[in-house]
Order: structure tokens, then sequence, then C-alpha cells
């Protein structure tokens, strides 16, 4: 369960925290078995690729904001976030 949290969200932390165990006990149990170890990596590199595909799309495409009056949306507007593109088009994704 923790590697595929790892996959979903790229980061240790979090993925400890979805399967209720601690970060340093992910760690240690990381030092200890180089597959896991190899496992975690793999993973790690799918979540951070997950995230740059987003942040990327985000980017190029924007995303919808309500658009209130008197209290009731009537629309939606496309936002679009230049320094995430900026930020996105300078990341270095892992290779593969």
């Amino acid at each position: 369960m923790f590697l595929t949290h790892l996959a979903r969200f790229g980061g240790a932390s979090a993925a400890a925290r979805a399967v209720r165990m601690s970060t340093k006990s992910a760690y240690r149990l990381r030092d200890r078995s180089p597959a896991f170890a190899e496992a975690w990596a793999a993973a790690q590199d799918e979540g951070v690729m997950r995230s740059f595909d987003q942040a990327m799309d985000r980017a190029m495409n924007g995303h919808l904001v309500p658009v209130y009056r008197e209290g009731h949306i009537i629309g939606v507007r496309r936002r679009y976030d230049n320094r995430l593109l900026y930020a996105a088009c300078y990341a270095q994704p892992p290779r593969e």
C-alpha cells in the first residue's frame, strides 16, 4: 500500500500518512531491504512524473474558476498561471 501511495503522491511523508505509518519507519524499511528500496525509487519516480505532468497540464491549459454575481455562480473563467508554466518548463522530470 505504501508504494502505491508513493507512486500517487511522489513524496514519502504523504504516502506514509496515507497508510498510517511513520515516515521514519518507511525510511528504515527502505534502508533494510534492497528490493523495497528499488521499488521505492520506481514508485517515487512515477509520483514525481505524475506531479510534473499535472503541473504542465495546468500551466498549459489553465484551470476553471467560478465567477460569482450576487452570491450565485453565473459562469466560469479559465485562469492561467505563467509562473507555474515557467517552473514546469525549467523543472527536470526524472529520466526513464
